[in-house]
């Protein structure tokens, strides 16, 4: 084997062992927000003010993180919006990190009409490395559900049917 040959193999297999050694240590690392875990400190701006995100003991939490230029977050909405009846008597949070609410609230109404309607989503922004912190991710769109004492029953990052997100 001539010396290039032989040059190209070792760096062909020492990037082929980094590559692998990158892999191993991702699937090894821990979940930075585990099921289970409690409902983190966040503070949100809904237009009014800030206010923290907070369970009340009495109603299911959904926490739904979206960027307003993302079509995958579109679809969601849309899933949503059809699935309103499966989520009743949950608060539902609709955070984008964008610095003021990207949706008013009659956009919202005019392409989801059940998730626009008066008093049924809270719209709000969350400063994108707040959210990270908090949930440990920065992807969207994201659906992190609670129980009423703040509890994460489930989470989705990406796309999903919602009927998947148990909350009762």
């Amino acid at each position: 084997m001539s010396r290039t040959k032989r040059a190209v193999a070792v760096t062909f297999f020492l990037s082929l062992a980094g590559l692998g050694s990158w892999f191993a240590a991702a699937a090894i690392r821990p979940d930075p927000f585990p099921v289970g875990a409690a409902l983190p400190p966040l503070t949100f701006d809904d237009g009014s003010g800030p206010h923290r995100l907070t369970a009340n003991g009495r109603r299911p939490l959904l926490v739904v993180w979206f960027r307003s230029s993302c079509i995958h977050c579109q679809y969601e909405f849309g899933v949503l919006d059809r699935s309103l009846p499966l989520l009743d008597g949950v608060q539902i949070y609709l955070f984008n990190g964008e610095q003021s609410p990207p949706l008013s609230r009659a956009q919202l109404a005019a392409s989801w009409p059940a998730l626009g309607a008066p008093g049924r989503v809270i719209l709000a922004s969350v400063r994108s490395s707040e959210f990270e912190r908090a949930f440990g991710t920065r992807l969207t769109p994201a659906m992190f559900a609670f129980d009423a004492r703040g509890r994460l029953v489930k989470k989705v990052i990406g796309e999903t049917k919602v009927d998947r997100v148990s909350i009762h």
